[in-house]
């Protein structure tokens, strides 16, 4: 992957609240949540240099019964 300097960079999901960062990597991850309620997802994101985390909390609604 690159950033818009061309730096190469990594993307590492942490989709199960865990604190780590071993759910996915790359740009796009496929995730479905296993209950109802807030959910918190994060994704970090290195250049070898500078590395971030972005979080981003959904609310999952309960599945329709029919």
């Amino acid at each position: 992957y690159a950033d818009t300097c061309g730096e190469a960079r990594s993307v590492a999901w942490d989709l199960d609240e865990d604190g780590e960062f071993d759910d996915g990597e790359g740009d796009q991850v496929r995730w479905a949540p296993s209950a109802s309620g807030a959910v918190t997802l994060a994704a970090r994101v290195s250049d070898g240099t500078i590395r971030t985390v972005n979080r981003v909390t959904v609310l999952v609604l309960p599945q329709a019964q029919y």
